[in-house]
């Protein structure tokens, strides 16, 4: 067992990386719950479409996700060798990789429009309303995908705080276009869910604007120049998709689990689909610091395995296994706390806001695992390159339990909202004891990077 980190510049260089990552993500947790709050003005069933009318989204923003995430354990463990060049050759080939998921998840997003709708529910209402909406956000994938990917690799080399100055900016522009184009103020006509759909592409072209000026014209740390997105060498494209698939596979394979939770509540009723909707903002709330650790953990630990410090990335993941605990069980307890508070926000049904409350208390006692999980996964596990093992567990827990025992549940026993809910969420449970056993045993570690040629290589800033 390795002992934990007390030093004091080891936690100011955590904080340094996990603040401006959780405010971030506590800035999009605002981006959700407006659009959300706005919406439950219109109606639930606006509310239900737009929840169901997300999921390609949000299946993309994982894919997304992935490839940056895989892109990371390269990236950042080049970054511990001082090897610039590399590093930057490493974004190139993710943005590149990104322009054409984006293209392709557009494509079938707008034409396949009604089809995706229709597998989430049967009501005319909600497809007809989720049609409008997804048709419209089909055009922001581009501008999401090839900015987020070049800011989630960007923490690799420490560099995080663009993210929140972009966040931030979607956050002002969406929230204010939505107050204007979803009730018709300033003169617009109302156009209710297509009026948010319009708002959320517009803060898309926002965000891109700004990494791409950053990028090009501001950053000192990599001084990109736009041929270099189309610069690198085959040998790294290889080991960008050794490691980056398995982790894209991971997303990919929990997002298609969301998704078919939210298919399974949908084919349920509407109001469970409204109900997990408000759960799910809450739940963003109170995983901020979770996921903002997460990537600290990853950049810091990878990092370290390039300086070749084996023995201090190994103490460094015993430290975070033990935050990973603590900052489960003060999630849990602030998520209970929290339940009828955040409930009370939204324009729904009382029998709604009713089930949204019971279904927060199963997420309560979920989301401990959630930390232990994610922050091992995501962070340790990632960073040493450990990433078939935890595709691997992805696969087990989810569609081997979790996904087939909540779809029983739920759409054969006919069991309560809550307990198909906290059925499909066991998954975290089983990951959090695998990925935390794997740690412990020090099974996780391995440097990915390679000796390249001295002229490739560029000194640190």
């Amino acid at each position: 067992m390795q002992p934990i980190i007390r030093e004091k510049g080891f936690y100011r260089d955590v904080f340094a990386i996990m603040i401006p990552i959780a405010l971030q993500n506590l800035i999009v947790f605002g981006i959700n719950m407006m659009d959300t709050v706005m919406l439950g003005a219109v109606g639930e069933t606006q509310i239900s479409a737009s929840a169901l009318a997300n999921q390609p989204f949000f299946i993309f923003t994982l894919v997304v996700f992935g490839l940056a995430a895989g892109a990371s354990v390269l990236a950042s463990q080049y970054w511990g060798k001082g090897d610039i060049r590399t590093v930057k050759k490493v974004i190139s080939i993710v943005v590149d990789t990104a322009l054409v998921a984006s293209v392709l998840f557009a494509v079938a997003a707008f034409i396949f429009a009604p089809q995706i709708m229709r597998f989430y529910t049967k009501e005319e209402a909600v497809i007809l309303e989720g049609v409008k909406y997804m048709r419209i956000i089909a055009f922001s994938y581009f501008f999401y995908g090839t900015s987020n990917v070049f800011l989630t690799t960007l923490r690799s080399v420490e560099t995080v705080k663009i993210s929140v100055l972009v966040t931030l900016t979607s956050f002002a522009t969406n929230v204010f276009l939505n107050w204007v184009l979803i009730f018709g103020h300033l003169g617009m006509p109302k156009l209710g869910i297509r009026g948010a759909a319009i708002a959320t592409l517009i803060a898309r072209i926002c965000e891109f604007a700004i990494t791409w000026i950053y990028a090009f014209f501001i950053d000192k740390k990599l001084r990109f120049r736009f041929r270099e997105l189309f610069s690198f060498d085959l040998w790294l494209v290889k080991d960008y998709f050794r490691y980056s698939l398995p982790v894209v596979a991971n997303e990919v394979i929990w997002s298609l689990a969301t998704t078919m939770q939210s298919a399974v509540l949908g084919q349920i009723s509407s109001q469970a689909v409204a109900a997990n909707s408000i759960n799910s903002v809450l739940s963003q709330l109170t995983t901020v610091f979770i996921f903002g650790i997460a990537n600290a953990s990853c950049v810091l630990i990878g990092k370290t395995i390039g300086e070749q410090k084996y023995d201090r990335a190994r103490r460094m993941a015993f430290t975070f296994v033990l935050w990973s605990v603590v900052i489960g069980l003060a999630a849990g307890i602030i998520t209970f706390l929290l339940r009828d508070v955040v409930v009370q926000f939204y324009n729904v049904p009382d029998a709604t806001k009713q089930l949204a409350s019971r279904l927060v208390v199963s997420n309560a006692f979920i989301v401990f695992f959630v930390s232990m999980s994610s922050l091992s996964i995501m962070g340790p596990l990632r960073a040493g390159g450990d990433t078939r093992f935890c595709l691997a567990m992805e696969m087990l827990s989810l569609w081997c339990f979790a996904v087939p025992a909540g779809a029983i549940a739920g759409l054969v026993l006919r069991w309560p909202v809550p307990i198909v809910y906290f059925i499909l969420r066991s998954d975290e449970i089983i990951k959090a004891f695998f990925a935390i056993t794997r740690i412990l045993r020090n099974r996780w570690l391995r440097n990915v990077t390679r000796d390249v040629e001295p002229s490739t290589a560029l000194p640190a800033e």
